[in-house]
């Protein structure tokens, strides 16, 4: 088993300091946000989720999962027209929920693989893991409509490096 001492940046996760870098990462993405809005560019979410892998790279997983939180309530408030109302989500607010909801999937199994891969398991078993989970979540099926052509990609991706072999 391997040990890490020396974190990027010292941030180590669960301190203050972890959390109000998700903070100021969280405000600098809504910064970004609204700067490219004045020139009539609506990614609701696009500018958040780098943000959030960021944070998640620099102070672990409590600090992206508390950045993530933080998002969604943002860019709801101040994004969605009309802006600073809670309103229910239309059908191009539901396209880019589901967006973020594939990409938040995406990160989820990769991070979970990783996580197996770092205590020793196989990283097959880490995304298997990650599958099961996101089995019981609310939104499978639409993750699961939205990846069938990721899917498709890397399965042909399998099968030509199965056939160069």
């Amino acid at each position: 088993m391997r040990y890490r001492t020396n974190y990027l940046l010292r941030l180590q996760p669960w301190s203050p300091a972890t959390f109000a870098a998700a903070g100021a990462a969280v405000v600098f993405a809504a910064t970004l946000q609204e700067i490219v809005a004045t020139f009539g560019i609506t990614p609701y979410f696009a500018g958040f989720i780098p943000a959030i892998l960021a944070v998640s790279l620099l102070g672990g997983a409590p600090a992206g999962i508390f950045a993530a939180l933080l998002t969604i309530p943002v860019v709801w408030w101040a994004f969605m027209p009309p802006h600073f109302e809670f309103n229910p989500l239309t059908a191009d607010d539901y396209d880019s929920f589901a967006t973020f909801v594939l990409v938040s999937a995406l990160a989820w199994c990769f991070f979970l693989a990783g996580v197996a891969s770092y205590i020793g398991l196989s990283k097959e078993m880490g995304a298997l893991i990650a599958g099961i989970s996101l089995s019981t979540f609310p939104y499978n099926l639409d993750v699961m409509a939205k990846a069938v052509s990721i899917r498709d990609f890397f399965v042909t991706l399998f099968f030509v490096a199965l056939g160069r072999m």
